[in-house]
């Protein structure tokens, strides 16, 4: 059973951790259901890790205002991150790793209050990680 498609109709999902999983499926729901899941405010835990995920990190990514943890690392994600990360002031634990990850590091991540670990290792960013 195919559950990748059923994910958008989980209004309540608190949790997703697609860690380690090498396959197409991830990176469909990634550029497709994307679309539609940045629209889940009661997410809390979002694991990507090691997923082969390409392309940037959607600005929408911002919309999951209830986020504590984002884990990103191990991926093929390139461009910058979005200035918006900021506006995830839930956001305890922002990693992402080891990707091919360019630009300014955001001054909006000094907004991260919460902020207790951040992983940006294994990138080309540039610029010092704001207090």
């Amino acid at each position: 059973m195919e559950l990748w498609w059923k994910i958008p109709s989980c209004r309540s999902l608190v949790c997703l951790i697609l860690s380690s999983q090498r396959f197409c499926q991830v990176i469909v729901f990634w550029k497709v259901i994307g679309t539609k899941f940045w629209n889940f405010n009661s997410l809390i835990s979002l694991y990507l890790h090691g997923t082969q995920l390409t392309g940037q990190i959607p600005s929408e990514i911002c919309n999951l205002t209830n986020l504590g943890e984002l884990n990103l690392n191990g991926n093929q994600l390139t461009g910058s991150i979005p200035t918006c990360i900021g506006d995830l002031v839930n956001l305890r634990i922002f990693m992402t790793g080891s990707n091919q990850l360019t630009g300014e590091i955001p001054v909006s991540i000094g907004q991260m209050t919460n902020l207790t670990l951040l992983y940006l290792f294994g990138n080309n960013l540039s610029g010092e990680i704001p207090e």
